[in-house]
């Protein structure tokens, strides 16, 4: 301390009014000792533990008080009037350490005020500190942080990239564990934080809540999330792993027509989630299984057990389910427990788990309108009517079935009309005797395989009075391509009739294929795929058709470039 002076206004006044004024520089750990000594302390009241800081301080301090008959120690004041440079202080968020902080600090009989800025959990931090001379005060924090300072902090959240901005309020004096926390967004992209939940970067997305930490747990009160169609309000509490413990959140939207609410419980066989609403919109959350799959998480997929009950789910191209009610467990990377009941219209939808001593589960599932089903779940939105039955093993990161419908149509298939027009009946002298905007099929049978977001297709057989078709290939729903070829059957009936005659049959490629067969190939865009066709096959018998094949359809692969190999099914379906 130094250039030190007192000065007394008028000592003929009792009492006296003085002040006491010098110049302080050195270390941050002198002067806050100093403004914390027994004598001074109530008047400085310093928000910060002095024995946590480093630093350097370069200001002026100054002493207002009284003396003399009738000086009161309420009419004390402190003044400080200082910078701090390269201040540290240990645990100054939780167990976070402040480094690297520049500061001005100004303390007056209005009482404290500091603002500077550091870094805080590994990113750049902006400080105020607010306290008046009487009634508590108010410390906020804001921090900047990108991947790479998260990832340092171990706070790494699958789907969420770029920056997020997080701003910290607590009472001055601090109360030990508690502030308000709330994360601006809107510089971040979402993409999978939960199914179904995708932001750009650039739109606006707030979270906030009150947060209460413990030894055992962490309590994460008033919790308020607002992004645009994403809704929120409830609380949670977290365990010392940060996985949640118990949740309530008496209001959720994850699309703007949802009316929902969710709670969840964690047991001993992972988290138990109840959800109950009069309207769910579905899409979200099949968009994320169609393009991801189970494949593509890394590690193995959290234990749940979902119960599910709501008056609407609304799928997609104007489906909807009524009613349904969904219990869905799955333990150990498997699904132990499916029970599904709804509405499609006034036709029905079921699905039941088969046990089995060891293996995989098959999960099976039924509807009398396989149009309505296939629709909600965009996988193809023109076939109308028709029974479904599929059953599927389902393992840890692959899905083996079999997909069998019976009486359904086709209306407005672009494939079916090219194929109907141009393919086999080209160059024949022939012309289709039915409407090839609405065909009617008896049959159609498939095997599958799903891994990641790959889709197998193997011994697919379509046959009606009118056409047929066969079908092998792949599907791809992340890289968005289609790899399908097969055999097109016109009259199949009729045509096929050839193939079950001692002799004919054994040219005719099998009784699935028949004497005026074209063969096509699909590939390209799943948004906008390629139809080929080789009218040089509609004359050729059975097997010369595999030498006269679309070029390029059978030997083309996805993104990956080469070819996948032929598997033999891993899933014999129940006959």
């Amino acid at each position: 301390m130094s250039e030190g002076n007192f000065h007394d206004v008028d000592s003929s006044v009792k009492p006296t009014q003085a002040a006491i004024n010098l110049r302080a520089s050195g270390g941050i750990e002198a002067v806050s000792e100093l403004l914390n000594t027994q004598a001074i302390k109530a008047y400085a009241n310093l928000p910060l533990d002095p024995a946590t800081l480093k630093g350097q301080i370069d200001g002026k301090l100054g002493l207002d008080i009284f003396l003399g008959a009738g000086a009161s120690g309420d009419d004390t004041v402190v003044r400080l009037n200082a910078n701090v440079t390269n201040l540290s202080a240990d645990k100054f968020v939780g167990r976070e350490k402040l480094d690297n902080a520049n500061m001005s600090i100004a303390v007056d009989r209005t009482g404290l005020r500091a603002v500077g800025q550091g870094r805080l959990f590994g990113g750049a931090a902006t400080l105020d500190f607010r306290k008046p001379a009487s009634g508590p005060g108010e410390a906020a924090i804001n921090v900047t942080l990108d991947d790479q300072a998260r990832a340092k902090q171990g706070w790494s959240m699958s789907g969420v990239s770029g920056v997020v901005t997080a701003r910290i309020t607590s009472a001055l004096p601090a109360e030990r564990g508690k502030a308000q926390v709330e994360f601006d967004l809107t510089k971040a992209s979402l993409d999978g934080v939960l199914p179904g939940v995708v932001k750009p970067a650039g739109r606006a997305a707030k979270v906030a809540m009150a947060i209460t930490s413990g030894e055992q747990s962490t309590l994460l009160d008033q919790i308020v999330v607002d992004a645009g169609a994403i809704q929120a309000r409830g609380s949670a509490e977290l365990g010392p792993d940060n996985n949640v413990i118990a949740a309530k959140f008496p209001q959720l939207k994850a699309s703007p027509g949802d009316d929902m609410h969710v709670e969840a419980q964690k047991g001993d066989d992972g988290l138990k989630l109840t959800v109950r609403g009069t309207a769910i919109d579905a899409r979200p959350f099949l968009k994320y299984v169609m393009q991801t799959g189970e494949g593509a998480h890394e590690g193995s997929p959290p234990d749940f057990d979902l119960d599910l009950k709501t008056a609407l789910l609304t799928g997609n191209n104007k489906q909807a389910i009524s009613n349904p009610e969904l219990r869905l467990a799955r333990h150990g990377g498997l699904i132990r427990q499916f029970a599904l009941t709804g509405k499609l219209g006034r036709e029905t939808l079921t699905g039941s788990i088969g046990r089995a001593e060891a293996g995989p589960p098959r999960i099976n599932i039924t509807s009398t309108d396989a149009g309505s089903l296939i629709g909600f779940l965009d996988l193809y939105k023109r076939m109308e009517g028709g029974t479904l039955n599929a059953q599927m093993l389902v393992g840890e990161r692959r899905v083996d079935g079999f997909i069998g419908i019976q009486n359904f149509m086709l209306r407005d298939e672009p494939a079916v009309r090219r194929l109907v027009t141009e393919g086999a009946f080209r160059g024949t002298g022939k012309e289709a005797t039915f409407d090839p905007t609405l065909v009617t099929f008896d049959r159609l049978q498939f095997m599958f395989s799903r891994s990641g977001s790959r889709l197998e297709l193997r011994d697919g057989t379509m046959s009606g009075q009118q056409i047929g078709l066969t079908v092998d290939g792949w599907m791809d729903f992340v890289s968005d391509k289609v790899s399908l070829n097969g055999t097109f059957v016109p009259a199949f009936t009729v045509n096929n009739f050839f193939s079950k005659i001692p002799v004919f049959g054994l040219f005719m490629g099998g009784s699935n294929e028949g004497l005026f067969g074209v063969n096509y190939g699909i590939t390209g865009s799943m948004a906008s795929p390629t139809l080929n066709v080789n009218p040089l096959s509609a004359i050729a018998p059975g097997f010369l058709r595999k030498i006269f094949g679309t070029d390029g359809v059978a030997g083309q692969a996805g993104a990956g470039g080469a070819a996948a190999p032929h598997q033999q099914p891993a899933f014999s379906p129940e006959r």
